[in-house]
């Protein structure tokens, strides 16, 4: 059999059942498998297609073949190397992938083929002035006309060098950007040109290593999401902001897109501040972690006028004085709140605030999920808080006290339809205690139908209340093996984890 014949692809006969010579050429039985499947396999599980090419000339003939293979580019491949690489690709959009020192190789190795770079991940870790600049021109003038996602990471420890940087506001490339998905970390968001942030769908800001007087300027960020028509999602992590250069209150900015914003670290001035420029006529996902900053450093702004998140199902609140920050959500309301998650960031446990403390209207009545972390129930708010909230179908509580007075509010009727319960690290929480709920009536103490309730497929006789169906215990102390097992006896569903006690020596 000639080399050609022995690597063409094999017939369907051939692949059912292979032929008595194509299996005596081979000594071992992976060479029996179909070209077809092992081109199946190697883009399954191929990290990098040049490992491939080292195991069998069958294998290298083969892997140099699959175009799709070597559509993935990594700075780990030789530079000299690098053309005979790419045109293994062909006509294919590239995903490039560059972690160095300077912009040399991203701007001669693939400087013909920016034109098919469809995601483009660059980190540059430089404490050049000259590099940062050099990079920042090459993106905002060249042509990328089917780039759809970009990633740029600036590995500095001085940015105040990208302070003396130029920004651009525009492109010299004239055709239009395709980029869906923007990640910025340590590069001001101003350095983007407008031709990239037509389209995009997905921003990500970070800018960790900011040095004091170096934080992002709100006005700034409002300004280029006034670029951003098609922005679905807008995620800020780890970013100072400055909000000492006022936005004009008549620059209002309709994200009539966006539909998930989470934003980590925010001031809490800050962000009640934000929210009076920017309407969200589409926002389903809230998430944010407030931070209460010092009284003299905080910004004054004119009182927002109260605004219904008509849209929104999804609220988490992250804060390290929670109470502090309940005067910007009583500037909102939830009117159809579904999932709700409260954590405290503080080092103590402080007491859960009540609702009505938290919130303008603290009736939620189509609220089915409450993840509640780092606070202690005290036994009389937890029952008014628990009241507000008929329609709840999960609860999941991770490190918290007071747990004897939560579950004693379940047990007398409280959120009569609750089918799923989740502890984590809960020290005082008691087995006995959760089969008091499991073994509640499924109906209110004081007969009554629950009003208002969302039937979310529910029949109507099954309004009255549910017995609880499943519970999951992790590492809480005072639960132990018996009193699981009289929970799985009564027909409910547990995952138990044991507490092991970390501080114990081997």
């Amino acid at each position: 059999m000639t080399t050609a014949n022995r690597f063409a692809v094999l017939s369907v006969d051939d692949i059912q059942e292979p032929s008595a010579t194509v299996m005596a050429e081979s000594r071992s039985p992976i060479s029996w498998i179909p070209n077809e499947i092992l081109i199946l396999i190697f883009l399954a599980i191929s990290d990098d297609p040049l490992h491939l090419t080292w195991v069998c000339q069958h294998w290298r003939s083969l892997a140099q073949n699959v175009p799709h293979l070597w559509t993935q580019t990594r700075t780990a491949w030789p530079i000299e190397a690098l053309d005979v690489i790419l045109s293994r690709s062909r006509a294919l959009p590239l995903d490039v992938n560059i972690d160095a020192t300077s912009t040399t190789l991203l701007r001669t190795a693939f400087s013909d083929q920016l034109a098919r770079v469809r995601s483009l991940s660059t980190v540059l870790r430089s404490e050049s002035r000259v590099e940062i600049q050099k990079l920042v021109t090459f993106i905002a003038t060249q042509n990328f006309a089917v780039l759809e996602d970009l990633s740029i990471n600036v590995q500095t420890s001085h940015t105040n060098l990208l302070q003396v940087i130029p920004a651009r506001g525009h492109s010299d490339a004239k055709v239009r950007c395709a980029l869906r998905a923007l990640s910025l970390v340590n590069l001001p968001c101003e350095y983007i040109p407008e031709n990239m942030l037509q389209n995009l769908t997905l921003l990500n800001i970070s800018y960790p290593h900011a040095e004091e007087g170096q934080a992002l300027k709100l006005c700034d960020l409002v300004n280029m999401l006034a670029l951003t028509p098609m922005l679905d999602t807008l995620i800020i992590t780890n970013t100072p902001v400055d909000g000492s250069e006022a936005v004009p209150s008549s620059r209002i900015v309709n994200l009539k897109h966006l539909t998930a914003l989470q934003w980590d670290g925010c001031p809490d001035t800050l962000f009640s501040v934000f929210l009076r420029n920017v309407t969200l006529p589409a926002l389903t996902l809230l998430e944010f972690d407030l931070r209460t900053v010092p009284a003299h450093l905080q910004y004054y702004a004119e009182p927002a006028p109260v605004t219904a998140l008509a849209t929104t199902t999804l609220l988490s609140l992250k804060a390290n004085q929670l109470f502090r920050t309940a005067r910007i959500l009583r500037r909102f309301e939830f009117p159809v709140l579904e999932s709700l998650e409260l954590t405290n960031t503080e080092l103590k446990m402080p007491v859960l605030p009540k609702m009505e403390t938290l919130f303008r209207t603290p009736s939620m009545l189509r609220l089915t999920h409450l993840i509640v972390t780092a606070f202690t129930f005290e036994s009389e708010d937890v029952l008014e808080m628990l009241g507000y909230m008929p329609a709840l179908v999960s609860l999941w509580v991770d490190a918290c006290a007071g747990l004897p007075a939560l579950l004693q509010a379940l047990a007398h009727g409280r959120c009569p339809v609750l089918e799923e319960l989740e502890f984590w690290e809960c020290d005082d929480l008691s087995g006995s205690d959760i089969l008091d709920v499991a073994q509640r009536s499924p109906w209110p103490e004081d007969g009554r139908y629950i009003k208002n309730l969302p039937k979310r497929g529910r029949k109507q006789d099954e309004m009255h209340g549910v017995r609880l169906k499943r519970v999951k215990i992790d590492s809480c102390r005072c639960v132990d093996e018996e009193e699981v097992e009289e929970l799985r006896d009564g027909g409910v569903e547990v995952d138990y984890r044991q507490y092991v006690d970390n501080d114990l020596d081997d």
